[in-house]
């Protein structure tokens, strides 16, 4: 049997490590989903020229699938200009 003391600190790390940019993340997207769940009342909003009435859940899923899109692209474009360097 293997001495794990003798295979260094490393030895006892086995599988996937949780970042804290993950953890905020998780909670970040746990908050949003909670607040989402909590404000179901419909609302009217105007949406450039028509008045549309609709579930405010629906408005705030919408706005956090796009808020997400545009840091996703946002870094995608970061990470680009940094690999030009």
């Amino acid at each position: 049997m293997a001495n794990v003391a003798s295979q260094g600190p490393r030895a006892e790390r086995t599988g996937p490590r949780v970042t804290p940019r993950q953890v905020i993340a998780g909670v970040l997207i746990v908050l949003a989903v909670i607040f989402i769940i909590e404000n179901r009342e419909r609302v009217e909003i105007r949406l450039i020229v028509p008045l549309v009435s609709m579930p405010l859940w629906a408005v705030m899923t919408v706005l956090f699938v796009m808020g997400g899109v545009a840091g996703w692209l946002l870094a995608r474009r970061s990470a680009a200009r940094r690999d030009r360097r």
